[in-house]
Order: C-alpha cells, then sequence, then structure tokens
C-alpha cells in the first residue's frame, strides 16, 4: 500500500517526539521521495540528522527548506539551529529575528534565541529562558535549558531545583538526567552523578550529553587521567583556531625557557624542562587511549533496559 508524504512526515513527528531520529530520518526520506519539494520536510530531516550529528547533511536540508519556503517558521527555526552548530553565528542571528518576528511567544523559538545570546553572555540568555517558562512552566526541555545556564553561573542550587522539576515531568528524559547528575557531580556526590549517567545512557545510548557526563565522572575518579580531560575541555572550548595558538605558545614558551636556562648556566634546569615538556607530549599520545579504554569498560557496565 502506498504512503502519503503527508503520512510519512506524521509519522517522522511521532518518531522525534519519543527521541527516535533514525526512524524520523527513514520517514522523512519516504516523504520526500513522495514529495521532493516539501519544505517541512527537509527542515524536520535536518532537525533529526543535527540531532545524529550529521551537521554537514543537516545544513544541506536546512538550507534547501529555506529556499523553498522562505518565511515557514520550522524552515528558520533548523536554518539557524545548525548554524548555531556550525558556528556560523551571522547568519543563525539573522535567522533568529525574522523567526522572532513571526512567533515571538513560542518557547521552543526562545530556547533557540537563549543558545544563540548564551554565546555572547551566559546572563543574556535568563531573560528569554524565563519568558519561555512563563508560557509553559511544564516545558521540560525549557526547564533543563534554563538548569543549564544557572549550573554554568554557579547556581548549583536552583540548577537542582530545575534539574529535579524536569524530572518530575519528564523522568526518563537524557536531558533531564544529565542535568541532575552535573549538579551532584558539583556537589561531590559521584554516585549519584553516575546513576543519572546510566539512566541518560539507557534512554538513548549514543547521546554525546549522558557520555560527556559520563567522562566527567571519570575524569573526577582518576586524577592522571582526568587532568588530560580538562586540558581538552579547555581547549576544545577555545575553538581550534585559539587551540592551535596555545599550544604553539606553549612549544615556544618552554623552547625560550630552555635556551634562556642554557645561556644563563644552569643546564640541569634546561634538562628538567626539556623532559618535562617531552613527558607532557608522551602524556598527551597515550592518555586519551587509556581514558577510551577506562570509559569503554565502564560503559559495559550500564545494562540496557528492554524496549530501549
Amino acid at each position: 500500500m502506498e504512503r502519503s508524504a503527508e503520512h510519512w512526515v506524521e509519522h517522522a513527528e511521532r518518531m522525534q517526539r519519543i527521541g527516535n531520529h533514525a526512524g524520523a530520518i527513514e520517514a522523512l526520506k519516504r516523504a520526500l521521495a513522495e514529495e521532493p519539494t516539501d519544505a517541512t520536510a527537509h527542515a524536520m530531516l535536518a532537525l533529526s540528522l543535527m540531532t545524529t550529528r550529521r551537521i554537514h547533511a543537516a545544513a544541506r536540508e536546512a538550507v534547501e527548506a529555506l529556499t523553498l519556503d522562505p518565511e515557514l517558521p520550522l524552515a528558520l527555526y533548523a536554518f539557524a539551529a545548525v548554524a548555531i552548530a556550525q558556528r556560523r553565528w551571522s547568519d543563525a542571528r539573522g535567522a533568529i529575528d525574522t523567526l522572532m518576528s513571526v512567533e515571538p511567544s513560542d518557547p521552543a523559538n526562545l530556547r533557540l534565541a537563549a543558545e544563540l545570546r548564551r554565546r555572547e553572555d551566559l546572563r543574556l540568555a535568563i531573560p528569554l529562558l524565563e519568558r519561555a517558562r512563563e508560557l509553559d512552566p511544564d516545558d521540560p526541555a525549557t526547564l533543563c535549558d534554563l538548569g543549564e545556564v544557572r549550573l554554568l553561573l554557579r547556581d548549583i542550587d536552583g540548577a537542582d531545583e530545575l534539574a529535579r522539576a524536569a524530572l518530575g515531568h519528564a523522568p526518563e528524559r537524557v536531558d533531564a538526567h544529565v542535568l541532575a547528575g552535573q549538579v551532584a557531580l558539583e556537589r561531590g556526590d559521584v554516585e549519584t552523578a553516575r546513576e543519572h549517567a546510566a539512566a541518560a545512557l539507557r534512554a538513548d545510548p549514543q547521546d554525546a550529553r549522558g557520555l560527556w557526563l559520563l567522562t566527567g565522572i571519570k575524569a573526577r575518579q582518576n586524577l592522571l587521567l582526568g587532568l588530560w580531560w580538562r586540558l581538552q575541555t579547555s581547549l576544545g572550548e577555545a575553538g581550534s583556531g585559539r587551540s592551535l595558538g596555545i599550544l604553539l605558545g606553549m612549544l615556544v614558551a618552554v623552547r625560550l625557557a630552555i635556551i634562556v636556562a642554557e645561556a644563563f648556566g644552569y643546564p640541569q634546569v634546561a634538562a628538567v624542562l626539556m623532559y618535562g615538556w617531552l613527558g607532557f607530549c608522551v602524556y598527551t599520545w597515550v592518555a586519551p587511549t587509556l581514558f577510551r579504554r577506562m570509559l569503554e569498560k565502564e560503559l559495559a557496565a550500564v545494562t540496557l533496559k528492554p524496549g530501549f
């Protein structure tokens, strides 16, 4: 029996609501096979592709959706979301400005605007998220986003309250468990954090947020390998260009220090600096493998519940 494009789009919406983005992608491909110019299907496909970390494919679909219907709110949303993921801030800002002029009272649009504003200053996201919460006080997505911002601003109690509220409305929601786990980790309660990480990974074993939480837990438990993880986190937040500059700066600084030590007659200091740098290089080469093995062992201990 042939199915219409509308049928497959509705099926994809159901798949997206329960977090089955692989199923949504398959349904949307079927919809587009029936109706290649369906802007809504292209926009939905962009969002599911982005969730599964297929960013370049998501970008193509978002552009196609916006080309087909430049005023479609979902197309604007998908384009802006992908632009944020690709750090194309100007493109994201333009799409969000248009989106907010069309649907200023949609909580999802307010959350997306907050996602962009927090890149400039975390505090700028709070009024937008509070507005979204006023419009829908029980929306777990808003509660989780606001809780994450509160946590980053070191408002641990506020983040804890929001995590509990989100879990109360959606007990198996991944980002709610991740937020609760991060709060527990900040308070030094590693066991509770691990329980939330396991719950998040049971809901979605491939979710990057749950894996990131588990990585943070292992970094907290192993000081030596945790140093590498924190270094990687810091460099990642700095961006690829700045990260390369930082590493090159470290190399130049160490090399200059060795030259100065030798010039002033301190060969032992120069040797310590040289072997210290070599040790750092070996550490950064070996640590990722050791950390990955440790994490794989931890993941093997997470037993998936039937039905997930």
